[in-house]
């Protein structure tokens, strides 16, 4: 999910149906030294890679990505010496008839960053499902996030890390008109709505600054041309 600066990366030819990608993130962000606010200089830098299935009717995959030193101030606070997140998230499309199709992911988080006085840990996991059905030259697509609340060990319950009341639902609502093969308009309804103690946000057009416990709502129209 990340814009990343500098990466290399391998993508295996298809076999079968199969295809593996791997990627390494060097470490381009690394920040210069005597900054504000004070922090130990970490070294960030990433892996990932994926393995996927697709036959044109069933789409499955793996993936799995680590950071290093990507430090989580808005979690633990700032001060770490070091930090390792991870995540892995599984998913699966299949068209049950060609004008309808369902789709299923599940996704862990887990970030853990070290301090002075211990190691402090976080982990969340979500759940995703959704449609989408074709008619002609029409769509429809809802799709359905549920985020649970964060499972965190002693050490970042201590330092003030909260865990009840740190999930979410999101859910969007898509409709598009084909107007020949390689050009779609759309429409798209969004509407997140946040546990007492989160502040999750859009990816994309995020609301800097949302208090714990909003609820963010979105519409969009656009146009989206295949060259």
């Amino acid at each position: 999910d990340r814009r990343q600066n500098n990466s290399v990366q391998y993508w295996t030819p298809n076999l079968g149906g199969f295809q593996a990608k791997f990627g390494y993130g060097a470490n381009e962000e690394k920040p210069v030294k005597d900054i504000t606010p004070p922090i130990v200089n970490p070294d960030p830098k990433m892996w990932s890679g994926s393995l996927a299935y697709d036959n044109g009717r069933l789409y499955a995959a793996f993936a799995y990505e680590r950071h290093d030193d990507y430090l989580s101030p808005t979690l633990f606070g700032a001060g770490a010496t070091g930090s390792e997140d991870r995540g892995w998230e599984i998913g699966a499309g299949y068209w049950i008839v060609p004008q309808f199709r369902i789709v299923a992911a599940f996704e862990n988080l887990e970030y853990e960053s070290e301090f002075a006085g211990g190691t402090q840990r976080l982990d969340r996991d979500a759940w995703m499902i959704g449609g989408l059905y074709k008619s002609g030259p029409w769509s429809l697509g809802i799709n359905y996030v549920k985020a649970k609340d964060y499972d965190v060990n002693a050490a970042a319950t201590a330092a003030g890390v909260l865990e009840n009341g740190t999930g979410a639902r999101f859910w969007t609502l898509r409709g598009g008109y084909s107007l020949s093969k390689r050009t779609e308009l759309f429409a798209h309804y969004a509407n997140l709505r946040n546990d007492a103690n989160n502040n999750y946000a859009f990816g994309h057009s995020p609301l800097a600054g949302a208090a714990n416990g909003t609820d963010p709502k979105g519409f969009g129209v656009g146009i989206k041309h295949s060259f």
